[in-house]
């Protein structure tokens, strides 16, 4: 079973209110974890610190040691700050590095 989670950028935690930069999909039965965010984006222009930051939770992200829903519950009650982890969803899924691209192109560039 696979389950993917948006990245998203909230400039205000208190309005919940975010922008979606990236997505993570675990998959327990590839044992994969595929993590894709924005490489360019007007917010970097006046956030330097975001593009950084993004990079460095996703490499985080990348080092999940389960391939579940409860290792993404469990990553995003663990952080704190402007990006955050929205609750894991299921998804089907053939091709996780795949699936994560299609993930993205739908939910984060469009």
């Amino acid at each position: 079973m696979a389950f993917y989670s948006l990245i998203q950028y909230e400039a205000d935690p208190d309005r919940e209110e975010g922008v979606n930069v990236g997505v993570v999909l675990v998959d327990s039965e590839a044992s994969t974890v595929c993590v894709r965010v924005l490489e360019t984006s007007e917010l970097f222009q006046h956030n330097g610190w975001l593009k950084r930051d993004l990079q460095a939770l996703a490499t985080r992200l990348g080092r999940l040691e389960s391939y579940d829903a409860q290792a993404l519950q469990h990553f995003a009650g663990c952080e704190a700050g402007y990006l955050v982890l929205r609750p894991p969803r299921a998804v089907l899924c053939k091709s996780p590095v795949e699936q994560t691209q299609e993930l993205f192109e739908q939910l984060v560039l469009s």
